[in-house]
């Protein structure tokens, strides 16, 4: 009776053992599960609940695909397809995201706005979501925008021009933008000037709307926006606009002259027409007030290099400077901006020396010749026999018997029934770099 009185309270012992036990492994379990594994669950139930909130306030067509071990939300106008683009740039971000993390997703909300040309430019939004241990990690980006062809891929600069000259055009565009007005440093110009931009047909860094073009850099930040209007010219759908009726257009070379050209100027004045001057740098860089004044009174000035050189007989570097370099360093420090464009010394320029610039090259076809016969009568009688509509007539405002015969000249053409138009007036605003224009019509590639 008592081994069995014994053998009840042993077994019992065992059983309150027992009982003590699984209350320790409860409480550890509950212990663990409150301080580890009811975090996680709450930070998974917080992830999933934010999304849910995400997409409840989304507004569009929403279309959920697994990507990269994560899910995939794009929220896009009604209609629209989830662009090649943006879902490449999803699945790096999924991707990206640490590999123990659970409830992996990005929201991708885009809006899409027509463009000219048929393109599509596209503003996104990526709400990156995950869990990892105990909590919700949320971030929000704006990617850079980006224009869109009509099959939903990156459109490329091809999509805006039909020539590899007119995105040439477009970057000259962009240069005189950047330093328009800024008084750079001629290192900060040089700098500017050998920036590649829109850098060839296939590039996609730009953005195009109804209002501007916007070239990104290649973070696909904004290097630099222009006015639809700046570059509209060399678009696909472009009609250029040049002048109308019976035109001319008076070009003077060589200046500018301390002696001469203000009597150029005071008849231009006089006889209320305007002109195009080439000036030589060393010209400019001898009396920039003088430049400076040609263009306040309403000509415009085009570059005829530094030195006035053979083009064509330089090496490439010193036909670079001639053209680029000091010359358009010595127009920009007194006309803060660049030229338009180019008369080549002599008319002579070679299709190595237009690859290196972005300047369409001015030529003529009516040579007063003033520079051989320094004769007035004969100055007025040539260009009295070869003046014809879209004529541009070149002449010197560094020689005296051009500033003798010029008040006869512009007199001759009025009572012919001309009008006298720059050279931008004249042939309209889509000039080309390695083209040359002779008059309005007679246009060539160098």
């Amino acid at each position: 009776m008592r081994q069995q009185r014994y053998q009840h309270r042993q077994a019992r012992g065992w059983l309150w053992g027992a009982l003590l036990a699984l209350l320790v492994i409860a409480a550890i379990v509950g212990w663990r599960y409150q301080t580890k594994e009811a975090p996680v669950k709450q930070a998974q139930a917080e992830t999933k609940a934010h999304l849910t909130q995400v997409l409840a306030h989304a507004h569009g067509t929403k279309i959920k695909e697994k990507i990269a071990g994560g899910q995939a939300i794009f929220v896009l106008p009604k209609g629209h397809q989830v662009p090649a683009s943006l879902r490449a740039t999803v699945k790096s971000k999924l991707a990206a995201m640490p590999k123990r993390a659970s409830d992996k997703a990005v929201v991708a909300t885009v809006a899409l706005t027509a463009a000219p040309l048929g393109l599509t430019t596209m503003d996104t939004s990526l709400e990156q979501l995950y869990t990892q241990g105990t909590k919700m990690h949320r971030t929000v980006t704006q990617e850079a925008p980006h224009t869109l062809d009509a099959a939903g891929k990156r459109a490329t600069v091809a999509a805006l021009v039909t020539t590899d000259e007119a995105r040439r055009a477009i970057n000259y565009a962009a240069k005189q933008a950047l330093v328009s007005g800024k008084k750079l440093s001629s290192s900060a110009l040089a700098a500017v000037l050998s920036r590649p931009l829109l850098s060839k047909l296939t590039a996609t860094n730009f953005v195009l709307n109804e209002h501007d073009l916007m070239i990104q850099d290649a973070d696909g930040k904004p290097e630099v926006t222009l006015p639809l209007a700046a570059v509209k010219p060399y678009l696909k759908d472009s009609q250029n606009q040049p002048a109308a009726g019976k035109v001319i257009a008076l070009t003077f070379d060589d200046g500018p002259d301390p002696r001469t050209t203000p009597q150029v100027l005071q008849i231009l004045r006089q006889h209320q027409a305007k002109a195009t001057f080439f000036m030589v740098g060393t010209g400019i860089a001898h009396d920039p007030q003088l430049a400076r004044q040609v263009a306040d009174e309403g000509n415009e000035v085009g570059t005829h290099t530094y030195n006035h050189p053979y083009l064509p007989g330089l090496s490439p570097a010193a036909a670079l400077d001639e053209t680029y370099g000091k010359n358009i360093a010595t127009y920009y420090a007194a006309f803060d901006r660049l030229p338009p464009f180019l008369r080549p010394p002599y008319g002579a320029i070679s299709k190595a020396n237009a690859a290196q610039i972005e300047l369409p090259a001015i030529q003529w076809n009516i040579d007063s010749q003033d520079w051989k016969s320094r004769n007035r009568e004969m100055i007025i009688a040539r260009i009295k026999a070869a003046a014809r509509s879209g004529s541009i007539i070149l002449m010197h405002d560094i020689q005296p018997a051009t500033v003798a015969a010029l008040p006869t000249v512009i007199s001759d053409l009025k009572q012919q029934g001309y009008q006298f138009k720059t050279v931008s007036e004249l042939l309209g605003q889509q000039l080309l770099p390695s083209h040359q224009y002779f008059s309005l019509g007679d246009q060539r590639l160098i």
